[in-house]
């Protein structure tokens, strides 16, 4: 919020950046509704197949926009026996790499 107000007093919009899943989605959703120097909020829509598994509630889009939830807290809860089901994979991605050396 502070670097936000900081931003508006330079007339800087901002533009939060979301990849992480629906959680992430409504608290980005949130501040982005709190700040009035909003310019776009990225948003992943199709991370994984099984996203909608993990989280009580989905983003729901009206007209482009994503909507504010009228559900207390963020509105939308992890699922831990489905986050459970889908534990972390340990190899892909950057996991185990090492950087080649210089030699």
């Amino acid at each position: 919020m502070k670097i936000a107000a900081a931003a508006e007093a330079y007339e800087v919009n901002i533009a939060p950046h979301n990849f992480y899943g629906h959680l992430a989605s409504f608290m980005n959703l949130h501040f982005a509704a709190a700040v009035p120097n909003l310019r776009i909020m990225e948003i992943d829509v199709d991370r994984l197949e099984w996203d909608h598994e993990l989280f009580s509630h989905e983003p729901v889009f009206e007209n482009g926009y994503l909507t504010v939830p009228d559900r207390p807290g963020w509105g939308c809860d992890p699922n831990e026996d489905a986050i459970r089901a889908h534990p972390p994979k340990s190899t892909g991605g950057l996991i185990g790499y090492r950087q080649p050396s210089s030699s």
